[in-house]
């Protein structure tokens, strides 16, 4: 049966262990439990905030504005209303 879950050892601050006993302890959950849901969380908020600087960087090209422009135009025509 293959593991689903590798084990690792990493170095942390005391007061940073000390918070994820406490969390651990309020919430109920294993120690690797709450690592993973912070791991997890952190990489969620780290890949939103890449993929808004992409958005940002295309969009504050002049050449992106015209392109967004001429795709919205012919967006608008493809649905444009039929005539009675």
């Amino acid at each position: 049966m293959a593991r689903t879950a590798v084990k690792i050892a990493i170095s942390l601050p005391k007061v940073r262990v000390e918070h994820l006993r406490a969390i651990q302890t309020r919430e109920r959950k294993s120690l690797s439990a709450v690592v993973d849901q912070a791991l997890a969380d952190w990489l969620k908020r780290r890949e939103h905030a890449e993929m808004e600087q992409q958005y940002r960087e295309y969009y504050a090209t002049e050449a992106s504005h015209k392109t967004h422009r001429r795709l919205a135009r012919e967006m608008a025509a493809a649905a444009a209303w039929p005539e009675d």
